[in-house]
């Protein structure tokens, strides 16, 4: 999934760690500061 924000997504990125631990990959792909874009993929376990 790419998502692209406004603002820096950070505090989804703790959501998710606490949400789903270890199943997921983030990745900046672009640091705002106008726009941020995060790749989240989910690991194959």
């Amino acid at each position: 999934m790419l998502l692209l924000n406004d603002h820096d997504p950070n505090p989804l990125f703790y959501q998710l760690s606490v949400t789903y631990p270890g199943i997921f990959e983030w990745t900046y792909e672009e640091t705002g500061p106008e726009v941020w874009k995060v790749r989240i993929c989910r690991l194959v376990a």
